[in-house]
């Protein structure tokens, strides 16, 4: 995906984002999920995958990364954010 940035001088760079790696989309639907679940927003991890359309064991696959420690996660999510940017 390509991004166009403008800049007072009428100057404009062209950056090159790249997406999120998909494991770190993952950790953060993980994340999110668990949150939900949490607040109450969803009733349980199988209301979840319910509502996202995915079974119930990859929905617990998914959430099973919420087992790495947090130091991985923290990484993952770093490579992920220096895509992004």
């Amino acid at each position: 995906m390509t991004q166009r940035l403008r800049f007072r001088e009428r100057r404009i760079a062209v950056v090159t984002v790249q997406p999120p790696s998909a494991l770190a989309m993952r950790l953060a639907l993980a994340h999110y999920v668990e949150r939900c679940v949490e607040d109450g927003t969803l009733v349980s991890n199988a209301n979840a995958a319910n509502r996202l359309g995915i079974s119930r064991a990859r929905m617990t696959q998914v959430l099973d990364l919420l087992l790495l420690p947090a130091a991985k996660q923290g990484r993952v999510l770093a490579v992920a954010n220096d895509n992004g940017s």
